[in-house]
């Protein structure tokens, strides 16, 4: 970057880079840099993360900034369109797309390429643990209504690569996207390990469903802010983004192998006992029993946090929604369990004079 350039964030995962006094092929070689340095720079712990670049010209494509953002926007969203790893501009790649398929075909592309999941893609293929330390964790699916944890996840090691380090981050800026506050991450890895130990769940699976209980909202980075703090109830086109949150999230922490373990959780947290949930739906056992609690602590600890739209829900209030949902959207044993566990929590009083 030169001195006269400048570069700042712009939203919760995208950068923008101001180019004065320079032309439409200086600026794709620019962005064409760009994407090979990030390309060509592994992050450790997780592989190859790559960039998807949209380039705008003043006063060529656009006569204000405003118009000149939503270009380049667009263009950034073909290019991931496209395949990810590479540059569109609005002049060569846009405008031609725009003429060849009309405005509401391209619209329809943009909405189908939130099922892509987060800008940044980790390259599984490359995502190998090179220096040989800890074990290789491949990627599973669901088996017999469980996560086949054979080999074992290692902790330890995922410490070790700082992965962790970078998804906590990750959680934050999804909790502030949906206005959350961090106490409900730390709440959601409680209840979880508490119920998968009630379970007698083996150590790796109550880790996992800790885990997963934590970071099952990471697909929801692709929903508008908007719609995620939205007052009124949500129309057909924001179901279309809510109900990609789960597969966005499975395919963000699937390329990680040292995480692969908690993607198929994530993917299924959304599924209901009596079938009726989303993406796959998935009815009874044949839904992970990681999944199932994953379900049940998101779906309480959003009740009882509060939202631009409503506060929160009491304890009690929660507790009855729950017992409603016993055997329609949650499995009737894990709410059994749950409910003895929040039984047993002290109240909001007790924890005062505890303190005191």
């Amino acid at each position: 970057m030169r001195e006269i350039d400048t570069v700042g964030r712009f939203g919760g995962e995208e950068f923008v880079i101001l180019l004065p006094e320079t032309d439409l092929k200086w600026a794709k070689m620019v962005a064409e840099r760009i994407c090979a340095a990030i390309r060509e720079k592994p992050v450790e712990g997780a592989g190859t993360v790559t960039g998807s670049i949209g380039v705008a010209t003043f006063p060529n494509d656009a006569q204000d900034k405003t118009r000149l953002f939503e270009l380049a926007d667009q263009a950034l969203f073909l290019a991931k369109h496209r395949g990810r790893n590479q540059v569109c501009t609005v002049t060569e790649d846009l405008l031609p797309t725009l003429a060849d398929g009309g405005e509401e075909k391209f619209k329809h592309a943009m909405k189908q390429d939130i099922r892509m999941g987060p800008a940044a893609v980790l390259d599984a293929s490359e995502a190998a643990d090179k220096d040989g330390a800890g074990k290789t964790i491949e990627k599973v699916g669901a088996k017999g209504g469980s996560i086949d944890l054979s080999s074992g996840l290692d902790v330890e090691v995922v410490k070790e690569k700082g992965l962790l380090g970078l998804l906590a981050q990750l959680v934050r800026q999804v909790e502030e996207h949906s206005a959350y506050t961090p106490e409900r991450s730390k709440r959601a890895y409680s209840y979880a390990s508490r119920i998968a130990q009630s379970l007698h769940l083996a150590k790796d699976h109550t880790e996992v469903v800790s885990l997963a209980a934590v970071m099952c909202n990471i697909g929801k980075m692709v929903v508008p802010e908007d719609i995620l703090k939205k007052a009124d109830n949500l129309n057909e086109e924001d179901r279309v983004y809510i109900n990609q949150v789960p597969h966005a999230g499975a395919k963000f922490l699937e390329p990680a192998r040292l995480l692969s373990k908690i993607s198929p959780v994530v993917e299924a947290y959304q599924e209901h006992w009596d079938g009726s949930g989303y993406p796959n739906g998935l009815k009874g056992d044949v839904i992970p029993i990681e999944s199932r609690i994953v379900s049940l602590v998101d779906a309480y600890t959003a009740m009882t946090s509060e939202r631009p739209y409503r506060e929160a829900f009491s304890k009690e209030e929660a507790i009855k929604l729950i017992q409603e949902g016993s055997g329609k959207e949650w499995d009737p044993r894990i709410v059994k369990i749950f409910l003895s566990i929040l039984s047993k929590e002290p109240e909001a009083g007790e924890k005062a004079e505890a303190a005191e």
